[in-house]
């Protein structure tokens, strides 16, 4: 067997998340072309280019993606407004495909696109990707000596600009973080603690970019930690 492509591992992924995620016939169609792909290629050795993907082109079936008369829901349950808008309007700037957000009452929120119903198996896999990932970077942002939550929607912002590909223009001001406050009993010394060594928009930025190349939550979460610290060495 050849060895696998990019392209290959980047549908040998997509491929076993829709085994995994997927119900009925979408889920033992997965099944057989994953059986195929795996018996053309050799996957023992790692993917050689893992930034080679697109999500919103190389996904199965995004080159497909209809708009239709009807809303319906994405698959996704949503625990963050803020998150739930980034995430529809990914959807509408990527495919022209709007939509609206119900909040539930109940601490959730749910998104529905008015899409064809063909098209809904992809918007999901895309919608659950960037929920995954907008929420992983977020806790590992947070995470940061230095990160405050007031910084944490400029953030999310920032990651869905990287990952749409509508970053600032060059010379264009970054937003302005939000100062820090001491709580009530605090010492006066904690209000001068060290802040991020990285502006939050550029570090999401960045991230974002990577969301977009379909690079695996779990090394952006490690290029961003690796990031905070190569820049509070300089």
């Amino acid at each position: 067997m050849k060895p696998a492509t990019t392209k290959a591992h980047i549908l040998r992924a997509k491929l076993a998340e829709l085994v995994a995620r997927g119900v009925d016939g979408e889920k033992d169609s997965a099944a057989r072309k994953l059986a195929r792909l795996e018996a053309a290629f050799d996957f023992s050795a790692p993917n050689p280019d893992p930034d080679g993907g697109d999500l919103f082109v190389d996904t199965p079936g995004a080159s497909s993606i209809r708009r239709g008369q009807h809303a319906r829901a994405l698959d996704e349950v949503f625990h963050d407004g803020e998150i739930a808008v980034f995430v529809k309007f990914a959807i509408l700037a990527a495919y022209r495909i709007d939509g609206t957000i119900r909040d539930n009452r109940n601490g959730t929120f749910t998104v529905s696109v008015e899409a064809e119903i063909a098209s809904m198996k992809t918007l999901n896999f895309i919608a659950k990707t960037l929920h995954d990932a907008f929420r992983a970077l977020l806790a590992a942002f947070l995470k940061l000596p230095g990160a405050s939550e007031r910084d944490s929607r400029m953030f999310i912002r920032a990651v869905y600009d990287g990952a749409l590909n509508d970053e600032k223009k060059p010379g264009e001001k970054l937003p302005e973080r939000s100062p820090t406050k001491a709580a009530k009993g605090r010492k006066r010394s904690l209000v001068n603690a060290p802040a991020l060594a990285l502006h939050p928009y550029t570090i999401g930025l960045e991230m974002g970019r990577r969301v977009r190349l379909c690079v695996p939550v779990e090394s952006i979460t490690g290029e961003l930690a690796e990031a905070e610290r190569i820049a509070r060495l300089n």
